[in-house]
């Protein structure tokens, strides 16, 4: 059984609190459609259709214009809907994590009644017990949970070590905090002008427990322009780039008007 999250102020969002009655529930209706078949927001047309029950244009029309749904070739898919609730990928490798502690717990448990006095004379045998590993499955999720990562982190350099610091990560945090991690970091240093770090030094680092004021991640910041200069390149002693456009020093841009 899966859950869906909606928190206190929900009902008075602007995009919620003007939805008819109909829609309103039309709208909740698809949220629970989707947590419980692991759809990732996406609702068939005929599905949609059927929980409109009729009128169906005009309620799933006003749902796309509050910016709630949107269209998508064969139905509709709720906007936002991974940032808030668990995907298919989290779900399943929750589900995959539960039955290797179960299957750990089980072999644990075997190993110690293995060691047991049966009586004051005789005792079982010792024989070693294998210890559960990752399935394919779950690596199969491992591999799906990173494209996720990859396809939304601001910057795609060194995908191997990324990949391996993703299944890293994972043993700390589950994907719903990681990516909202990310989701922070977007909107926070990343908005207020930060160059985004390296993936495998983000996660290596747990950059998904960084703390963001509020003042960045609730309000526009604006950002200043960036002059053609030459900084040293990341990571590399000696060797320039251009602030502005990353292009080698000199740039041919540097003598530009700046603004």
């Amino acid at each position: 059984m899966t859950w869906i999250k909606l928190d206190d102020s929900f009902a008075d969002h602007p995009k919620v609190a003007d939805l008819s009655d109909r829609a309103f529930r039309v709208h909740i209706s698809a949220l629970l459609y989707c947590g419980k078949y692991l759809t990732d927001g996406v609702i068939p047309r005929s599905i949609a259709n059927k929980f409109c029950i009729n009128n169906a244009s005009q309620t799933i029309q006003k749902l796309i214009e509050n910016g709630l749904w949107k269209r998508i070739e064969g139905g509709y898919e709720i906007n936002d809907y991974l940032k808030y609730q668990t995907s298919k990928a989290q779900a399943e490798m929750e589900k995959e994590n539960n039955r290797l502690r179960a299957a750990k717990a089980r072999a644990a448990k075997s190993k110690a009644i293995r060691h047991a006095v049966t009586t004051p004379e005789v005792t079982l045998t010792d024989t070693p017990t294998p210890t559960p590993t990752p399935t394919d499955k779950y690596k199969r999720l491992v591999q799906t949970s990173f494209e996720q990562f990859w396809k939304v982190y601001p910057r795609r350099d060194g995908k191997k070590k990324a990949f391996e610091a993703w299944g890293k990560a994972l043993n700390k945090a589950t994907i719903e905090v990681i990516m909202a991690g990310v989701e922070k970091y977007i909107s926070g240093p990343l908005a207020a002008g930060q160059i985004p770090a390296m993936p495998a030094t983000w996660l290596n680092g747990e950059r998904w427990n960084d703390e963001v004021s509020a003042s960045v991640g609730t309000t526009k910041v604006q950002r200043l322009p960036i002059p053609h200069k030459a900084v040293n390149a990341p990571g590399q002693y000696g060797v320039e780039i251009c602030a502005n456009c990353g292009n080698s020093w000199p740039c041919p841009k540097s003598q530009e008007n700046e603004f």
